[in-house]
């Protein structure tokens, strides 16, 4: 089914808590302050450039307390991450900055995550699918293997489609599929990133996850060559504790039925491979290593 994102004001604390972070529900968070003013573009680019951060293929990471003369962090970031359901890694803020059309490969994201995305600069479209549905996935990964042209078709997913405008915030729970094209000529966004204790087994995708992190554990060295790579020894940045969470309750009827799955998504892996390494080479695509501020021409 087709369904349609709501809107909510930033300021509304307790009810994006109650009807949305507890639920896992996406929403669209309005009323912050757009940023887009050469005053951001600044400080944007010298976080990509400075130091007390790590770079990475396609973005920058950073502690979540950026510094003073930096760029700020929203009140409904500070809540979230003051409280003791999460763990998160020591730099859970994520910089991305692309240039029109790029678009990102069909996934969830690994360790479990949750995000909170501020379109600071820019305006991004966004393709979200329900996780309440299996998707045709890379095996034992949380990459999809759907071809580049691959539509969801509202009779068979519960989909999302929608754009968020510079200023805006967007709530992404764990599990939930996305699919993400930029709109303008110079994009940059905010992402804040972090994992719950407790697992979400009440979906397909999230049993999947758990099964996954139980088969990842028990096949030894082989699991290294798995890409992406699982972290299993401190998963989601919660320590043993965390991963005991997510795999404890999962049956050996589970294990049985994931590894069926996964033995089919292993067979159609080598004629959907290619394309799935083509899209994480575009997702890549960025305007950090520019020799020019792209700001300044924008």
């Amino acid at each position: 089914m087709r369904l349609e994102i709501e809107r909510l004001p930033s300021g509304n604390l307790d009810e994006f808590i109650q009807r949305f972070y507890e639920a896992e529900q996406p929403v669209i968070l309005t009323g912050l302050e757009s940023q887009g003013t050469k005053s951001m573009q600044s400080r944007i680019w010298a976080l990509a450039h400075g130091e007390g951060g790590e770079a990475h293929n396609g973005y920058y990471s950073s502690p979540i307390g950026l510094g003073a003369g930096s760029v700020p962090v929203p009140e409904i970031v500070e809540r979230v991450f003051s409280r003791d359901d999460i763990a998160h890694k020591p730099e859970p803020l994520r910089l991305w900055m692309q240039p029109r059309n790029n678009c990102t490969g069909l996934h969830y994201d690994g360790n479990s995550l949750c995000g909170l995305n501020w379109h600071v600069i820019g305006r991004k479209h966004w393709l979200l699918i329900a996780p309440n549905r299996l998707l045709p996935m890379m095996p034992l990964t949380y990459l999809t293997m759907t071809p580049d042209d691959f539509e969801p078709g509202p009779d068979k997913y519960d989909v999302m489609e929608f754009v968020v405008e510079e200023g805006e915030m967007l709530f992404i729970p764990r599990y939930w599929a996305h699919r993400v094209t930029t709109l303008s000529e110079v994009n940059a966004n905010l992402n804040w990133v972090w994992t719950r204790r407790v697992p979400n087994r009440t979906t397909p995708v999230g049993r999947r996850e758990s099964a996954t992190l139980k088969v990842r554990s028990r096949i030894g060295r082989l699991n290294r060559y798995i890409t992406p790579r699982a972290s299993l020894a401190d998963y989601g940045d919660g320590g043993p504790e965390m991963f005991d969470s997510y795999t404890r309750d999962v049956t050996k009827r589970e294990l049985v039925r994931f590894v069926m799955g996964e033995l089919v998504n292993c067979v159609m892996y080598p004629f959907r491979s290619a394309a799935v390494h083509n899209r994480q080479s575009r997702m890549h695509t960025n305007n950090f290593h520019d020799s020019l501020n792209p700001f300044e021409a924008s």
